[in-house]
């Protein structure tokens, strides 16, 4: 003789209340963890004060700027640029830089790079690049582009810098960031192309702008995916234990061991879901075999 149990509607009704109040649960941990690293972001943007790289043009020679033959352009410039690192307690490293020079938005040298370097806090570093065109095609304006300048007076040439840089507090160093740069630089151009050194020793601001990386930032979620995957809540060594990046080892920290538990409860929710659409499959079966047995 076999025992059948039916759960009673009460029952099922306190499985349901179990459910929203988990559900409640988790969407209170949710907010309290948000509230909690937005306020520790907040403090460590107060602490550190980070303010992005200033550039500045100190000089520019051209040596050539001529055309070898129809819309071929042989070109040889020379700049300096100031670089200054703003920041009280952060340094900037500098990977990957490269140099160019623009003219009415076609590029009239080939990419120049300069060597790799850190800069410290509040430091400031001077930085030349030779920048060199050889037959180098243009469009069929640029003569007429240059015959404007003529009549002006003036030759504008737009400097550009792009290249990436990480952040460094403490031990601490951040992903890569794009940095580009742009600069303007005016000059005083007679009735023909110049065929001799013309140089221009104003000094002008450049403008700065900072871009996170986009195959960084995958990387960087991608490795904090298989981080909860593989059930691990300790901050990487790589972070270092200095005193100034407490915070944000902190931070780091709390957003590891928050994952890790918001998927343990997801997981756990929705295994408790599987287990109750069986315990209900089988409820309604019984009652089936129940209803189809032959009355005595």
């Amino acid at each position: 003789m076999s025992l059948v149990s039916i759960e009673s509607p009460k029952h099922c009704a306190k499985k349901g209340l179990n459910v929203h109040k988990l559900s409640k649960k988790l969407f209170f941990a949710f907010s309290a963890f948000f509230t909690t690293l937005l306020s520790l972001i907040l403090i460590i943007w107060l602490i550190l004060r980070p303010t992005k790289p200033e550039f500045s043009l100190k000089e520019t020679d051209i040596y050539q700027l001529s055309l070898s033959g129809p819309n071929l352009l042989n070109s040889s410039i020379q700049l300096t640029l100031l670089s200054k690192n703003p920041n009280q307690k952060v340094g900037i490293y500098y990977d990957e830089l490269q140099v160019y020079a623009a003219y009415k938005g076609q590029q009239i040298t080939v990419d120049s790079p300069l060597p790799p370097f850190y800069q410290g806090h509040q430091d400031s570093n001077l930085l030349t690049a030779s920048l060199v065109g050889a037959g180098l095609p243009v469009a069929p304006s640029f003569n007429y582009e240059v015959g404007r300048d003529q009549t002006a007076g003036k030759l504008v040439l737009n400097l550009r810098v792009n290249g990436r840089i990480r952040w460094k507090v403490g031990t601490w160093v951040s992903g890569r960031y794009r940095i580009n740069v742009s600069c303007l630089a005016v000059m005083a151009l007679g009735s023909t192309l110049p065929t001799g050194p013309l140089r221009s020793t104003q000094g002008t601001a450049c403008s700065t702008a900072l871009e996170i990386e986009k195959a960084g930032f995958q990387r960087f979620f991608r490795g904090g995916l298989k981080m909860m995957l593989r059930g691990s809540c300790q901050p990487s060594s790589k972070f270092g234990s200095g005193r100034n990046q407490k915070l944000v080892l902190g931070t780091l920290y709390l957003f590891e061991c928050f994952n890790f538990a918001s998927l343990n409860v997801l997981r756990a929710e929705r295994k408790r879901g599987r287990e109750t659409g069986r315990d209900d499959r089988n409820l309604r079966r019984r009652r089936q075999e129940i209803y189809s047995l032959p009355l005595p």
